[in-house]
């Protein structure tokens, strides 16, 4: 999957970020955050839409970890809880 997901979000001028408050800067970083799980997320939906959600759970973790292996074990763990909510972002 590509990791181009919303790069306008990557504008902000480095003077602005800097000029921000600790916490004005904490609240965009963790709403960026926020948004590209969410896009993750969808755009996993959309590729797989026949996939259970803990299947998807899968692939959005592993999408993180980018070419790193999954920890032992989270695979077989994720199959046997087979939990279906999604994601809350």
């Amino acid at each position: 999957m590509p990791r181009d997901i919303e790069p306008e979000s990557c504008n902000l001028p480095v003077d602005l970020w800097e000029t921000m408050p600790p916490r004005e800067r904490d609240r965009i970083a963790l709403e960026l955050n926020s948004r590209l799980r969410r896009r993750v997320w969808e755009r996993i939906e959309e590729e797989h839409p026949d996939w259970p959600n803990w299947k998807k759970k899968i692939e959005f973790v592993r999408w993180f970890f980018g070419s790193e292996p999954l920890p032992r074990g989270f695979e077989e763990w994720m199959r046997e809880r087979r939990d279906e909510k999604p994601p809350a972002f």
